[in-house]
């Protein structure tokens, strides 16, 4: 698929919308946008017929998400995608008089069809160019949106791939949200806007993202509710706030071997409404293959944690079949993964989007060298990589020298670092310590319990927590997407020269580092985080959450 610049649209859409105003309509002028409440259903939302290339074509819906922008609604048919932002603006009280689709993006593999497309009729009403309102004396308020939308010259000047801006210039404006994310059609329930919530938190913590500007691959080693699953929501609601644009899902060998891996991401997904995000399965198998432990450990001394291949005497990539590997919690999980692998996967995203692709390697690194080795230009087409691995001034946690995500595969990582990325940042073994996960975070999931993410937190966390209050536990993985979201997060850091050691002996896996340019010319030089803000960090996160967006 390929993104399409609009740069001529001759919109008509129809949409009905039962909105109520309750505690919208106060007349007192000290009621801020802030402070007013929009509530919105969907109703019947039914197909769309378009013309693309002069050709009519019949288009399903088949998703809405909420974004910053306003609801997402996605129709599509075997050949084309239509995404559209409904934009409605709240213009005065008791009437919404301007609208505008402000983000229209089409997705074809047909060259030809780039550049024009016009909507003829949609949700099975006929084309108008009016609207119609009604306000019964019970204060509801039932509106009709049929709109053209002809932009201008100016209005095309300002035109970016797959962004429309400046349609519509209004000094008091309020999103409408939805709540059925993946089906607008069940409308029976009604919620409340969180678009200014999101805005206020995005200020309040300086994101320095965007969506349109932010591309991210997730490359994970993911359990049920670890590091890695809480990394996965924050990227989740970073996504549904257009902070960033969360492309895909690539599992990795590391704490869980691949099948396990798999089953636990797409059943997370499933359970908070994210099957939109595709998972793609890499590999669990290190570059130099699995290890003789039990040989290795009397030469070099114990480990102290081995992750996957503890797994090992049960390994299947089957993540449909996982037999004694299977969570009974959770059960095996009714979506499939991608087709495709990983590292292709990464490829393909990466000339798709030159310059704006960021790697998330928080497991080991065998997918992202299988990459580089694939091309030799995906490294400096990315953004950069951010790491969590490596322990530079600390004690490894897998053997006495060596953290584990790079411990389980050191010669991946020792492409990594030799590759010519932009930039690369590590969040090391170090820092986990200083930003340790206890009760108090999960109070703040309680006090905030108000969107799908917070009640499986609640729900999953709770009982350990009532067991224990003093538990604590080390949780490493968010804190890469939280210093990419919020750079202003980082209380010390330093940029380092980076090696990884993989001679077979004593330090195989360790990452050694020096002082900026006082390294080897083999090394790479690497952003290293030390320490965080930990309160601000852990609530950043808690208000995050809590957004149902």
């Amino acid at each position: 698929m390929k993104r399409k610049s609009i740069l001529s649209v001759v919109i008509s859409f129809a949409i009905l919308f039962s909105a109520s105003l309750t505690g919208l309509l106060a007349e007192s002028d000290d009621v801020s946008d802030q402070q007013q409440v929009v509530k919105v259903q969907a109703e019947d939302l039914g197909n769309l017929t378009c013309k693309i290339g002069g050709v009519e074509q019949e288009l399903s819906l088949d998703s809405c998400s909420p974004s910053l922008f306003g609801p997402v609604f996605q129709f599509s048919n075997e050949s084309y995608t239509l995404k559209i932002v409904f934009n409605p603006e709240l213009f005065e009280a008791k009437k919404l008089e301007k609208n505008a689709f402000r983000f229209i993006e089409l997705l074809s593999d047909n060259e030809s069809d780039r550049g024009f497309y016009q909507v003829i009729k949609s949700l099975g009403h006929d084309v108008e160019s009016a609207a119609e309102f009604q306000s019964p004396e019970d204060g509801s308020f039932n509106v009709r949106f049929t709109m053209t939308l002809q932009p201008s010259e100016r209005v095309i000047a300002d035109v970016r791939p797959g962004i429309i801006e400046n349609l519509v210039i209004d000094s008091a404006e309020m999103k409408l949200q939805l709540q059925e994310k993946n089906d607008p059609r069940a409308s029976a329930n009604v919620i409340e806007s969180s678009e200014i919530q999101a805005k206020e938190l995005y200020e309040e913590y300086d994101v320095v993202t965007s969506a349109k500007t932010h591309k991210v691959i997730f490359d994970t080693d993911m359990g049920y509710l670890n590091d890695d699953a809480i990394a996965l929501f924050t990227l989740l609601q970073a996504d549904r706030a257009g902070w960033l644009d969360l492309l895909g899902v690539t599992t990795v060998g590391g704490n869980e071997l691949i099948a396990t891996g798999t089953a636990a991401t797409l059943n997370q997904l499933e359970r908070l409404g994210r099957t939109d995000v595709p998972v793609y399965i890499g590999t669990d198998v290190p570059l130099g293959g699995f290890r003789d432990l039990a040989l290795e450990s009397k030469v070099y001394g114990s480990f102290l944690w081995t992750g996957a291949y503890r797994e090992l005497e049960h390994y299947t990539r089957n993540y449909k079949e996982l037999g004694e590997l299977q969570d009974d919690e959770w059960g095996i999980p009714e979506t499939d993964a991608a087709e495709g692998n990983a590292s292709d996967f990464m490829i393909e995203q990466v000339h798709k989007y030159p310059g704006q692709v960021t790697i998330f390697a928080v497991g080991a690194c065998t997918n992202v060298a299988l990459a580089i080795m694939k091309d030799p230009n995906f490294a400096k087409n990315a953004a950069g990589i951010v790491y969590m691995g490596g322990a530079i001034d600390v004690p490894g946690n897998a053997s006495v020298l060596a953290e584990f995500n790079w411990w389980y595969d050191p010669d991946s990582v020792d492409i990594c670092l030799r590759a010519d990325w932009p930039q690369q940042i590590i969040v090391p073994h170090d820092v986990a310590p200083k930003v340790i996960m206890a009760k108090d975070v999960y109070d703040q999931y309680v006090a905030m319990n108000t969107s799908e993410v917070t009640e499986l937190l609640v729900e999953k966390l709770g009982p350990g927590y009532e067991a224990n209050p003093t538990k604590t536990s080390y949780c490493w993985d968010p804190i890469t997407v939280g210093v990419f979201l919020c750079p202003e997060l980082i209380t010390e850091s330093e940029v380092r020269d980076v090696v990884m050691d993989v001679n077979r002996g004593f330090g195989y896996g360790q990452s050694v580092s020096w002082r900026q340019g006082k390294g080897p010319y083999t090394a790479a030089t690497c952003e290293i985080i030390f320490n965080i803000d930990r309160d601000a960090f852990w609530t950043f996160l808690a208000k995050l959450f809590a957004e149902r967006m």
